[in-house]
């Protein structure tokens, strides 16, 4: 069975390359482009990880993953994607309730070994 991810990125390009690349690694991907198309996927489909841009507009990715640690969703891992990494971000995601953390710009392939890597320790792999 394909590991179902929620891709949650504003930036087109990156979102076409890593929800290609992931599906080119077998994983069954939905792409949104905000936190608000996030949360009505997940009122209505279920996911084994999210991959979250944190620099989302509006609703930022760290509120994003807050509410849903603190919400219906502490279950669904989270993996934290940013191009905006300063010191303490890595440390600001596991606070927020991330389960990984990835810095942009990135290959399709680190993204899959990460959420692997998550999948096998919550046994959803």
């Amino acid at each position: 069975m394909k590991a179902r991810v929620l891709f949650v990125e504003d930036e087109p390009d990156i979102r076409l390359v890593i929800g290609q690349g992931l599906k080119f690694f077998d994983f069954d991907v939905t792409s949104v482009e905000t936190a608000e198309e996030a949360l009505k996927k997940l009122r209505i489909e279920k996911y084994d990880v999210i991959l979250l841009d944190m620099g989302l507009p509006g609703m930022s990715g760290w509120e994003m993953a807050k509410r849903l640690q603190r919400g219906d969703y502490p279950h669904v891992p989270i993996i934290a994607l940013t191009g905006a990494s300063r010191i303490g971000d890595e440390q600001k995601a596991y606070q927020a309730g991330c389960a990984g953390y990835i810095t942009k710009p990135c290959e399709p392939n680190t993204v899959k070994r990460k959420i692997e890597k998550i999948l096998e320790k919550t046994r959803r792999f």
